[in-house]
């Protein structure tokens, strides 16, 4: 298993996009309702295979609009 997440993915794409953001993760936390200690794991990449669902949550605020698949 890769260290970092795939180019291209939405896990890189949603690290880039919170990276690129500049948003206190405490703001992030009160906006989105994701847990502050997951949001602090995953922005230093601490969790390799987060969930899906949260990742997701995550890059549609960030993004400013829903995943489309």
């Amino acid at each position: 298993m890769a260290d970092t997440p795939v180019k291209g993915s939405l896990h890189r794409k949603t690290l880039d996009l919170l990276k690129q953001s500049g948003m206190p993760l405490p703001e992030i936390y009160k906006k989105t309702g994701l847990p502050y200690y997951w949001l602090k794991k995953f922005s230093s990449g601490e969790i390799r295979d987060p969930s899906v669902n949260r990742v997701q949550r995550l890059y549609e605020f960030l993004a400013g609009r829903e995943l489309e698949i």
